[in-house]
């Protein structure tokens, strides 16, 4: 396994909760992920886009759809 192989990929992920300005709304999710080999970076702002960004990555490196709860 080598950082060139196609089926293994290197990401940070940061996490944070961000106030929102506005009174009476609750606070934000954010996150950061950074594809470490690609250089590549994507921001979003709620959780759930952070999980599906992970089940097209590991789609995308061939695990079957009916495998990614495990």
């Amino acid at each position: 396994m080598t950082s060139r192989d196609p089926s293994v990929s290197t990401f940070v992920v940061r996490i944070w909760l961000e106030d929102t300005p506005t009174p009476g709304t609750g606070p934000i999710w954010r996150a950061t992920i950074t594809d470490v080999v690609g250089e590549r970076q994507r921001t979003v702002d709620r959780l759930d886009l952070l999980v599906d960004f992970f089940t097209t990555r590991l789609v995308a490196m061939g695990v079957p759809p009916d495998r990614l709860d495990r």
